[in-house]
């Protein structure tokens, strides 16, 4: 990392003598907002044979939006900031995420700290990424994928067993909670299935669409970034309603180049580094990431290209960005 990145911005990280909460409870408002997208999926098991197919394609519809504002708001912050005093809630609520979202958060947090490890970054010269889910990974000549390919291919992209070996290698307990957050989530999705499996048929599609929609949502939060520039790695949107609703999830560029920063205190840190952030060309949309491809400003992808680097039928773990 840059001397820049290292030079300047130190804000202090909130305190709070709260038994339950680490961190300050306004954290409060994620959690409860986990527990009603966790109350919403089985919810919807119950109203499928008790309201028109119309309300259930809305209500999946909606589903497939909260899944992707779930692993870029709530779960992404409580990687970086865990939410509880306690191991135990902590863990609990892990396993919650991971069958409400369908995906094991032991998983996703270690994809997503290899996201941040890398930083989007270019393929070396054996066509390699530190960052497993770069945006460029799959592109051409130093650009960026297709943003088509990258939303809707990438599902099917990720290797569990790359993802089992280096949590083993780091914590092999940690790996065991990863598989065991698998089969937790597997077995809620077949359990559904066998008390009706016209409605796993229905939920499947939306189940992949969400995620789909979280791979959109982490392509716009850096094309455009500078993945050579630590303060200009991230893309962001200052929408007020975008990030009151999404827990600044907007202020990407500030989340990368300071990861640990609450997200309570997202705006503070921009008021710091400004303009350095102006300085070094840090790119901002006027739209929330997910809405990226409306921007006016969208830098082309004259040679990006659809490419498929790994089979697209083998088993995956979800992902954020």
């Amino acid at each position: 990392m840059s001397l820049a990145s290292t030079d300047f911005a130190v804000v202090e990280r909130p305190k709070t003598n709260s038994r339950i909460f680490a961190h300050p409870r306004w954290d409060a408002i994620p959690v409860g907002a986990a527990l009603l997208h966790c109350a919403y999926f089985f919810g919807m098991f119950y109203l499928f044979p008790r309201v028109p197919l119309w309300v259930m394609l809305i209500l999946g519809f909606i589903y497939s939006v909260s899944i992707s504002w779930n692993i870029n708001g709530i779960s992404d912050n409580f990687i970086h900031n865990p939410y509880f005093r306690s191991p135990l809630l902590n863990r609990l609520f892990s396993i919650m995420e991971s069958t409400t979202v369908g995906f094991s958060q032991v998983f996703y947090e270690c994809i997503h700290m290899r996201h941040h490890k890398g930083n989007a970054d270019r393929p070396d010269g054996h066509g390699g990424t530190i960052d497993w889910i770069s945006i460029y990974k799959h592109g051409h000549e130093g650009e960026a994928e297709h943003p088509l390919a990258y939303t809707f291919l990438s599902f099917f992209r990720e290797d569990p067993k790359t993802v089992f070996k280096e949590l083993k290698r780091k914590d092999p307990r940690e790996a065991c909670w990863g598989v065991t957050e698998l089969a937790l989530f597997v077995s809620a999705f077949v359990v559904l299935g066998i008390l009706n499996w016209r409605y796993i048929c229905f939920l499947l599609p939306f189940w992949y669409l969400g995620h789909c929609l979280s791979y959109l949502n982490g392509y716009y939060r850096h094309y455009g970034g500078n993945p050579d520039e630590p303060i200009a790695w991230g893309v962001s949107a200052y929408g007020k309603l975008y990030n009151w609703t999404w827990f600044f999830n907007g202020y990407h560029a500030e989340h990368h180049f300071r990861p640990k920063v609450h997200w309570t205190r997202m705006q503070a840190l921009r008021d710091q580094i400004i303009e350095q952030q102006r300085k070094a060309g840090v790119r901002v949309i006027k739209v929330p990431h997910a809405l990226g491809f409306l921007d006016p400003n969208l830098p082309p992808h004259d040679r990006s290209k659809v490419s498929v680097k790994r089979s697209p039928f083998a088993f995956r773990i979800p992902t954020q960005h």
